[in-house]
């Protein structure tokens, strides 16, 4: 078979990245696959696409305005044989949803309708999230990170025979490789939020968490560092100047390679109120770190509080900074254990060969 996985853009976001594993791993296995996006977006990730020598293809649409040209993803099917559409996110389901003559598959990576509540106003919000429901009700599989959201599409309209639980994957292997020459920190604990500065990581929750660690625990010496750029980081720099802690709280922005950075973290934090499986914690999981995030549906995939990390309210800046108290007293994770737990569970060897044994079975049914 020859596989298409459609996604909206060539960049360095994590249901980008997540797509092209996948595509990674079919090339490695032998099978036909092409990498396409919709859009012409230019992003240093295209070296590493091009690295991996797995196909590519852009559509070059435009965003939304070129979604009238989306006839061209059906000539290209035709022409090039496709056998297999797998699309990731919402214009891709929308676009895959239309195509004719193949077996057409999605994989969701969140909750639509509180994912988009936090990203947009409340019309466009539920706007996106009717028109993908709509989409993936056409397709013949659709794919969920975790139980729960299989739980949401259900609940969606998304006909729960149509729909396959795998666990979300990174290639474990490669991400330990990845995180080494990270700077040198100087003394004392060092915590990490990798992510956007946008509303819905509620990195604010990170920075009042982190005020009250350092106000609750004695003499600690601590160090906050936040790895990505976005709308909020002046916000949230004046918000740090406000708690006191603009000296403990490192603005590193957009970095291409996060990984080395990560490996030298004492702790990993995760503050959003919503996320699907965050490739962010399973990245740090594999790099041996303890991870503390807030306890929204889904965690539970990757974090078993106590076992594989610790969680808290959602929303609860004490809470956090009780956590974070908790394992700056002793409570870390061994990392052996978490390295072994993310080969098992989350590898990309296992998840990725066990979604494409069930888009064979769905093709073949068909």
């Amino acid at each position: 078979m020859t596989t298409l996985v459609l996604t909206t853009a060539f960049a360095r976001a994590a249901p980008v990245m997540g797509a092209f594993l996948f595509a990674r791993y079919l090339h490695t296995q032998g099978e036909q696959v092409v990498f396409a996006s919709l859009d012409d977006t230019p992003s240093r990730f295209r070296d590493e696409i091009a690295a991996s020598g797995v196909p590519t293809h852009s559509f070059s649409l435009g965003g939304w305005m070129g979604m009238r040209k989306r006839g061209v993803v059906q000539t290209y099917v035709d022409v090039h044989g496709i056998d297999v559409v797998m699309s990731d996110g919402l214009r891709p389901d929308i676009v895959a949803s239309g195509l004719r003559g193949i077996t057409r598959v999605s994989n969701v990576r969140g909750l639509l309708r509180e994912h988009y509540a936090l990203d947009y106003p409340i019309g466009v919000a539920q706007a996106a999230t009717w028109a993908q429901a709509r989409a993936l009700k056409k397709l013949d599989g659709v794919f969920a990170i975790s139980p729960e959201i299989a739980e949401h599409l259900t609940d969606l309209g998304v006909s729960s025979d149509r729909i396959r639980v795998v666990d979300n994957f990174i290639d474990v292997e490669a991400v330990a490789g990845a995180g080494h020459g990270g700077p040198e920190l100087g003394p004392g604990v060092h915590i990490g939020l990798f992510g956007a500065l946008i509303r819905r990581k509620r990195i604010d929750i990170a920075l009042r968490g982190f005020a009250g660690l350092l106000s609750g625990a004695g003499h600690v010496v601590a160090t906050l560092h936040l790895a990505g750029d976005g709308p909020m980081r002046s916000q949230l720099a004046k918000l740090a100047g406000e708690l006191g802690i603009s000296e403990r709280v490192v603005f590193h922005g957009f970095l291409a390679q996060p990984l080395p950075l990560m490996a030298k973290m004492d702790i990993v934090l995760l503050t959003s109120d919503r996320e699907g499986v965050p490739r962010s914690l399973m990245e740090a999981l594999a790099l041996g770190r303890t991870c503390v995030s807030s306890a929204f549906p889904g965690i539970a995939s990757v974090i078993q509080d106590g076992e594989t990390g610790y969680v808290f309210k959602p929303g609860d800046p004490v809470a956090l900074a009780s956590a974070l108290a908790n394992v700056v007293g002793g409570a870390r994770i061994p990392r052996d254990r978490l390295t072994a737990y993310m080969m098992e569970r989350h590898d990309v060897g296992a998840c990725a060969l066990e979604m494409w044994r069930q888009i064979r079975d769905i093709a073949q049914v068909r």
